[in-house]
């Protein structure tokens, strides 16, 4: 029904910048094991975080980042509420505590803001607030 994928401009930025500065130090220092640690974690956080993918079916909403081994599923008939909100710049990107839920985000200050049936709050961040937007509330009509 929807599916849209996000590049993560902001995660894979920082993670690149941060990337170059340990190849900087490991070429100027002989690859020291910690500098290598470091890399092996910066690389796996990209492998991890590049992209964040959101898919709205008639039965779930899921939401994965990158490769797909980090992901959250919401059942589409615990969605009793969403809206467009704008998060703040402190609140970061990648998997965040939000105010009165969870975040998944990796670019940009757009979200939708779901509210669960348990009164949590899980907001996505995404480039397609008005599309995501649409198809929850499509689904969310439909299952009523």
């Amino acid at each position: 029904m929807y599916r849209n994928t996000q590049f993560g401009t902001v995660i894979v930025g920082m993670v690149a910048a941060a990337i170059g500065f340990c190849l900087w130090i490991a070429t100027e220092n002989s690859w020291p094991p910690v500098t290598v640690a470091v890399l092996a974690v910066l690389i796996a956080i990209l492998v991890l975080f590049w992209s964040l993918t959101v898919e709205v079916t008639l039965d779930t909403l899921r939401c994965s980042f990158g490769i797909g081994l980090i992901s959250k599923t919401i059942p589409m008939h615990q969605v009793k509420n969403a809206q467009h909100v704008r998060n703040h710049l402190f609140n970061g990107w990648g998997i965040r505590r939000v105010s009165g839920g969870w975040m998944f985000n990796v670019s940009g200050l757009d979200a939708v803001e779901l509210t669960l049936d348990s009164g949590k709050k899980f907001r996505i961040g995404t480039n397609d607030p008005e599309g995501l937007l649409s198809a929850i509330e499509t689904t969310i009509g439909s299952t009523a």
